[in-house]
């Protein structure tokens, strides 16, 4: 299909219809206020959908409002186990679709001789760094940073230490 377009004024108002035709649905539905039916999560893995409404700060028959859906998404990611987090309706129905953090999978110690690799793995699971455990970056690299400190105090200078 082609359009010739006689003015710029013209081209502009067909698009603006356009857009309008897709928008104006979402947009009432994101704005408009009801009474809350049910609440969904999606997207969880190793999370229980119990633990998760425990800091959803909307419940059945509440009345949801773009403040509410902002609230919860603050509240979910205060958490520290959520990546992504949006918050969605369908109808009465409140939807909130995460996105959970990676997990460490495994703690491994690969050319350690100097220390105790189960004294390791204790010293980091006292710090919050074990299997199963919520990735995360900086508590990954302090412990990396304390296990450099440890070779230093040692008289190891040029030991190396990397995690993957």
């Amino acid at each position: 299909m082609k359009f010739n377009f006689r003015n710029l004024r013209t081209a502009h108002s067909v698009v603006a219809i356009a857009l309008n035709a897709f928008i104006a649905p979402t947009v009432f539905a994101a704005t408009s206020s009801f009474v809350i039916k049910d609440i969904q999560i999606d997207g969880l893995k190793r999370i229980e959908a119990g633990s998760v409404f425990a800091y959803v700060p909307l419940k059945r028959g509440d009345v949801f409002s773009d403040d509410k859906a902002s609230e919860t998404i603050r509240a979910l990611y205060a958490t520290g186990f959520f990546d992504d987090v949006r918050v969605e309706t369908q109808g009465d129905v409140v939807v909130v679709k995460v996105q959970e953090r990676a997990a460490v999978s495994s703690i491994d110690f690969a050319g350690i001789h100097e220390f105790d690799k189960d004294n390791l793995t204790k010293a980091l699971h006292s710090v919050g760094l074990s299997q199963g455990s919520t990735y995360d970056k900086a508590l990954v690299s302090k412990a990396e940073q304390e296990l450099k400190r440890q070779y230093l105090t040692r008289g190891y200078y040029a030991a190396d230490v990397t995690t993957t």
